[in-house]
């Protein structure tokens, strides 16, 4: 039979409307004695300027059979609205592995198994969602090269394009187009990183293809990153995240942190929420400023930071994907809080030669470099982390293009000074 559908969103833009949009749905359900369908009805949650009974009565009073679809359960009176509940439940790892083959039906060159059971495993897409991922990157495919043949690049790329969204204005996107060679750290720090790639990759397989949560929780993936300012913590994330093909968000813990109560929670559920239907990872930028260690509860001020510190880590748990936490000094992380991790990685100081390879990768192969400037040397003397290694090769590009000359020793020289007096240090400190 048919059914009549209309969206909740354009009643909240515009409540007034409610009495004239009713009687049209009436009116037409009754001509053509069918169903009426109502999506989001979830977005009637806490606003009281649309009357939600009233929806329901009016509708009722004129047609048999009223549909709500909604991304989370909610409450009617049985009594006054006889209700049946049917769950929807999401699909899992091997279904949308078999979604994702059977909109491909062979014919993406990407389409390996162990292809698509990384891209379903890293994407939580519905099978209407792969669908139209296929249809674009197809009729896209066509129109570039002639052929419907598909990449692995090309598959990564809708998967982001349909999760993507903005995720509030609590976050900041931040660029993924490093790769690892661009992160210069201690062999053990490098593999615990493609360790916690391998755990993300692969936690769908493990968690659900192998039964693992019949074992443990599934809980979402934590890691911590420690070290003093500068060393690379944001860029490993963004390495990560480039390596995932997922798109990362800072979060500035100044921003979400408020004195009034439920404000942070609220603002902490709003990220998690946006993050989760966006396939995010998190990265919490100076996280020990909420986790540092607790003292005693003397007042309701230290009791509410507690509630907050227990909230996040709930919700860390809860996401289904990758939390990252930056600290400069794990010294003042909670015993408590490092327990619930599942990966901390310490990024050092770097020593000379650490610093060497970071000034020859600091300046692009096009970058019209001096032939006299020594990488060893200035590895050597500067005892700065990567994060002012790179600032010093930028400005000194600046220095040299206002030359019209190449970068020399003399350009990073004047760039460094600049480095060290914006942090109150001289050059020879």
């Amino acid at each position: 039979s048919p059914y009549i559908a209309f969206d909740i969103r354009p009643l909240l833009r515009r409540p007034e409307r409610l009495e004239g949009l009713l009687q049209l749905v009436s009116r037409e359900a009754r001509l053509f004695e069918s169903a009426v369908l109502i999506r989001d009805w979830h977005l009637l949650k806490n606003q009281p300027q649309v009357d939600a009974d009233l929806i329901l009565r009016r509708l009722e009073s004129y047609c048999g059979f009223v549909i709500l679809t909604s991304e989370e359960p909610f409450f009617l009176p049985r009594k006054e609205h006889p209700v049946i509940d049917l769950e929807f439940a999401a699909a899992d790892h091997s279904q949308r592995v078999a979604s994702w083959t059977e909109h491909l039906n062979g014919d993406a060159a990407g389409g390996q198994l162990a292809s698509l059971e990384s891209v379903a495993g890293l994407y939580k897409l519905n099978d209407g969602q792969i669908r139209t991922i296929v249809q674009r990157a197809k009729i896209r495919s066509l129109a570039v090269t002639g052929e419907d043949h598909l990449s692995d690049k090309e598959l990564i790329a809708g998967c982001r394009e349909e999760s993507s969204q903005k995720l509030s204005e609590l976050a900041t996107k931040i660029a993924t187009r490093h790769s690892w060679e661009f992160l210069i750290l201690p062999e053990d720090q490098k593999t615990q990183l493609r360790e916690l790639c391998d755990h993300m990759k692969y936690r769908a397989k493990v968690y659900e293809d192998w039964a693992y949560h019949t074992r443990v929780a599934a809980p979402g993936l934590n890691a911590l990153f420690t070290g003093p300012p500068g060393t690379g913590k944001t860029l490993a994330a963004s390495i990560i995240a480039h390596e995932l093909g997922i798109d990362l968000y800072k979060i500035d813990l100044s921003t979400i942190v408020s004195k009034y109560v439920g404000e942070t929670e609220k603002n902490l559920s709003q990220i998690f929420g946006e993050a989760e239907a966006a396939n995010a990872i998190l990265f919490f930028d100076e996280a020990d400023s909420l986790f540092g260690k607790r003292s005693a509860v003397n007042d309701a001020h230290d009791r509410y930071a507690n509630i907050q510190v227990g909230y996040l880590l709930q919700k860390m748990e809860e996401f289904p994907g990758m939390t990252i936490l930056a600290s400069n000094l794990i010294e003042n992380i909670d015993d408590a809080f490092m327990r619930r991790l599942h990966f901390s990685v310490d990024f050092p100081f770097p020593a000379a030669p650490e610093r060497e390879k970071i000034w020859r990768i600091s300046f692009p192969e096009q970058a019209p470099l001096a032939d006299n400037i020594s990488f060893e040397q200035l590895g050597r003397r500067s005892k700065i982390p990567g994060g002012n290694i790179r600032n010093i090769a930028l400005h000194a590009a600046f220095h040299a293009a206002a030359d019209e000359s190449s970068i020399t020793a003399k350009h990073i020289a004047k760039a460094a000074r600049r480095e060290y007096e914006k942090e109150g240090r001289s050059l020879d400190s």
